[in-house]
């Protein structure tokens, strides 16, 4: 029998493929979360298969993934791969709803390979600039853990309203999301993370008033239940 564990925060990257995994009910997919608190409590098999200790990650046992490896335990590491990953294997089960829906999720209603291409570069944009820029502004307005510097926060509060206005909204003036024109990709979900960190910090309803293609965009992409659910009476205008 095949089987996962998706090893996984309650914050930060991990949320999104949290939500995946629950969302399409991956019942063979058993979620093991972790504090980076307590390292000593980390699950055996991500000790065994994860050197780097990075979040999130998952194994697949018994697997039929790869043919050119014999290898028995299937590993992935690092957010956009693990989302592509999964989802592509709900959409190769073609006779599925789920399929359909994961498929909308990768590239709209079509298999696009333009928009397979820029859902990859809104996930690593996302990963690799705005995930990383909000944990720095958590770290020194939250939780202290870098000293604040009142001209160091507000270069870092700068860098974000120009990823919003400057690098999102010109996208949204082409199309209704980030890669199709229809329905939220993942990685619009994806983006919401670090865009809902930064309202909790900094949220000013005069900006928000002055960018409604960028709100508009945001308070569908927030309806959508794959994320909904842990996002529930969160509505900004």
């Amino acid at each position: 029998m095949t089987y996962g564990k998706l090893f996984a925060l309650k914050h930060g990257r991990s949320n999104i493929v949290v939500d995946l995994v629950n969302y399409f009910k991956l019942e063979d997919m058993e979620i093991v979360f972790s504090d980076l608190k307590q390292p000593q409590d980390y699950d055996a098999d991500f000790v065994k298969y994860f050197p780097l200790k990075k979040f999130p990650a998952f194994i697949i046992k018994n697997h039929s993934y790869n043919v050119h490896f014999k290898e028995d335990v299937f590993k992935m590491n690092e957010v956009v791969a693990i989302l592509y990953c999964l989802l592509s294997r709900l959409v190769s089960n073609t006779e599925s709803k789920r399929a359909i829906e994961a498929q909308k999720l990768l590239s709209g209603e079509i298999d696009d390979l333009q928009a397979y291409g820029s859902n990859c570069k809104w996930l690593c944009f996302t990963t690799n600039e705005f995930i990383p820029l909000m944990e720095t502004i958590f770290k020194m307005k939250v939780t202290h853990e870098v000293q604040y510097d009142e001209v160091a926060y507000r270069e870092l509060i700068k860098k974000a309203y120009f990823f919003m206005e400057d690098i999102i909204e010109p996208e949204l003036r082409n199309h209704c999301f980030l890669v199709t024109n229809n329905s939220p990709s993942i990685s619009d979900l994806f983006i919401m993370t670090p865009i809902l960190d930064f309202f909790s910090v900094e949220y000013d309803p005069a900006w928000c008033k002055k960018h409604p293609i960028l709100m508009d965009w945001f308070n569908e992409t927030i309806s959508h239940p794959m994320i909904s659910y842990r996002l529930s009476n969160i509505n900004m205008v």
